[in-house]
């Protein structure tokens, strides 16, 4: 499991749980330290899909919906 930081942020550290690249783009989910989990797109600082803990499935999704979707225009 790959560990970060959120740069220049307040979200503080975080572990990478999935990660793809479609189309050049990078998409991860990631799990913070107070339990919610998120969507990253291209490295992005802020998460722009985020959940509270728990809800894992849910931006396990959301990933693997943009990534199909980037795959299928290949």
């Amino acid at each position: 499991m790959e560990k970060g930081a959120a740069q220049g942020g307040t979200d503080g550290e975080f572990h990478v749980l999935a990660s793809g690249t479609a189309q050049g783009h990078r998409v991860e989910v990631v799990e913070y330290g107070d339990g919610s989990v998120a969507v990253k797109f291209d490295g992005a600082v802020q998460a722009l899909y985020r959940r509270s803990s728990g809800n894992v499935e849910s931006c396990v999704n959301t990933c693997m919906t943009f990534l199909r979707s980037e795959a299928a225009e290949l």
